[in-house]
């Protein structure tokens, strides 16, 4: 189990490596959460918030995966708990932020 969830945790990285610069642009440092900020910029909710509204789209989209939905899009329950890990790092990373 320990090195399935090594492998499992490689991948949530590679993933967020690859994504961060999709999203973030390819500036160094990159800002990990500069996509998740804009919801502040234009005043909708905070960083956190646009975070954990987005951890709760992927709870809803893992339920209709393991509940007999039909999805209409290819991502896998795989990718649905990647996303979740993925997004709970983020959160952690905006609030070690908001406490330094």
């Amino acid at each position: 189990m320990i090195d399935d969830a090594r492998d499992f945790l490689d991948q949530v990285l590679t993933t967020m490596e690859a994504k961060n610069a999709d999203y973030c642009g390819q500036a160094q440092p990159a800002d990990p959460l500069a996509n998740l900020r804009l919801s502040e910029t234009i005043g909708l909710c905070d960083t956190k918030t646009a975070i954990l509204s987005r951890l709760l789209d992927k709870v809803q989209r893992l339920v209709n995966l393991t509940t007999g939905h039909d999805p209409k899009v290819a991502e896998s329950a795989e990718d649905t708990l990647q996303d979740l890990v993925g997004y709970t790092i983020l959160l952690r990373t905006a609030l070690l932020e908001e406490s330094s």
